[in-house]
């Protein structure tokens, strides 16, 4: 039994290691934010991440064209890198969400 749970955790986090980009899209969806704040936003969520698994992930997105960033400084503080969604983020987003949506009613789940 243990060994089935162990599988089971396995796939799971195969599952949200493969979406972790959709999270981050949704997380981006309402405005800009840094990737502290995407960290601490996603740890609340099953898709938490970890510094080195998330800062590769931005800078491959921002490399396909899901997402802009730039740098701001505020007085007083670090300088933080901010992301943003661009409109093909935007659009992969929601194709993103149709096809969930679609695997969710292909396996008997509600809409």
């Amino acid at each position: 039994m243990a060994d089935k749970n162990k599988q089971n955790n396995t796939e799971q986090q195969q599952i949200i290691r493969g979406m972790l980009h959709i999270a981050v899209l949704s997380e981006l969806e309402n405005g800009k934010r840094y990737g502290a704040e995407l960290l601490i936003a996603l740890s609340k969520t099953p898709f938490t991440s970890r510094v080195g698994t998330l800062y590769p992930l931005l800078n491959r997105m921002e490399k396909d064209g899901l997402l802009v960033s730039d740098w701001q400084m505020e007085p007083g503080q670090t300088p933080r890198r901010y992301y943003r969604l661009t409109k093909i983020g935007m659009h992969k987003l929601t194709e993103s969400r149709a096809f969930l949506t679609h695997i969710q009613t292909y396996l008997g789940g509600k809409t």
